[in-house]
């Protein structure tokens, strides 16, 4: 069992692959958080539809800049060398 946990430690090592998983789970995390936010709105069932369907599409506009913001963040660090070898 630890050998198992060294080699997923020096796996997380290489930055490109913490950067995919991180992005896998920002994926899964905001779509389950969109899943649930999407149940709670529709068993609201005395909410006009029309006030209904304006919170799950600010819902999804908010989850969609999340994700964003957190792939911004998750590959800052590629991101800025791919700028600098361009401007090289």
């Amino acid at each position: 069992m630890n050998d198992l946990l060294t080699r997923l430690a020096e796996h997380f090592q290489d930055p490109k692959l913490r950067a995919i998983l991180l992005s896998a789970v920002l994926f899964l995390l905001l779509g389950l958080v969109h899943a649930l936010w999407i149940l709670t709105v529709r068993r609201r069932s005395h909410l006009p539809m029309e006030v209904r369907r304006r919170w799950i599409v600010q819902a999804r506009n908010a989850l969609l800049m999340a994700l964003v913001v957190g792939l911004v963040i998750i590959w800052a660090e590629q991101l800025r060398l791919v700028a600098v070898s361009m401007l090289a």
